[in-house]
């Protein structure tokens, strides 16, 4: 994990959780440990003193970065996940888990309570970090062709809509007002064609805000925000979008 303060590293061979200063990367401090593996996902910082790790399968733990120790651990079960390990998101005052790739569940930062979980379905969502966002209010999720949000408040939905378009592999970004969901990679319904839609569905109630569709195929898709348009890039070319009403400016073809 690399912070603004300081980086957090494991070594292994000899095993030792190291910590340095960003700036000059003068050692911080230097902890030996016992695990044979390295950490199955990256440190998520809550505080200048404490990470949340997943020193296994079935554990997360909040790592006490000056003393080397953890402050506290927490397995939902004693089996193994049948899918990927605990993936993590969220920062000091809401940490969240996806367990086993099909359920969400909020934990207490401090203590590592279990304060509510939530299923998000069948699709397993434990290596799809692109796949779930969440901003102060809402945790976002796509799968199956559903778009759903939930309250972080109390972990109960806030909204859900269908997707059309692909089956899955759904990715997520949010604008100021919006929720944007897109394919990933093309496995369109039958009848639908080889189209790409970008979908914008307002974050408070989930209300289609607009629905943009290109005339290719899904595939290798990659979009990034700007504060007045987006970029989209497919293997078929590139597009430039812009404020309504003129939303596409420029197309470049490869």
């Amino acid at each position: 994990m690399i912070g603004p303060q300081q980086i957090v590293l494991q070594v292994l061979k000899p095993n030792t959780i190291v910590v340095l200063e960003t700036q000059g990367g003068r050692r911080k401090a230097a902890f030996a440990h016992n695990q044979d593996d390295g950490w199955l996902r990256t440190p998520l910082p809550i505080d200048d003193q404490h990470v949340a790790i997943v020193p296994d399968r079935k554990t997360i733990a909040l790592f006490d970065l000056r003393r080397g120790v953890a402050s506290w651990t927490f397995q939902e079960s004693d089996q193994h996940p049948k899918n990927g390990p605990p993936r993590l998101l969220g920062n000091a005052e809401r940490l969240l888990v996806v367990h086993d790739g099909t359920e969400l569940i909020r934990l207490d930062p401090a203590t590592g309570t279990k304060l509510w979980s939530w299923p998000l379905g069948p699709e397993d969502l434990s290596e799809r970090p692109e796949a779930t966002i969440l901003d102060g209010d809402r945790f976002y999720w796509a799968r199956d062709r559903v778009l759903g949000a939930l309250n972080l408040s109390d972990g109960m939905p806030a909204w859900t809509q269908h997707l059309t378009g692909a089956e899955s592999g759904w990715a997520l970004e949010l604008t100021d007002r919006c929720v944007l969901a897109f394919p990933v990679f093309s496995s369109p319904s039958p009848g639908e064609g080889e189209t790409l839609p970008l979908i914008f569905r307002r974050r408070d109630n989930g209300a289609l805000e607009q629905r943009i569709l290109f005339p290719v195929a899904a595939s290798d898709v990659t979009v990034r925000l700007a504060p007045h348009g987006a970029i989209v890039a497919t293997r078929e070319g590139m597009w430039a979008l812009g404020e309504r009403p003129s939303l596409v400016v420029s197309k470049t073809s490869r």
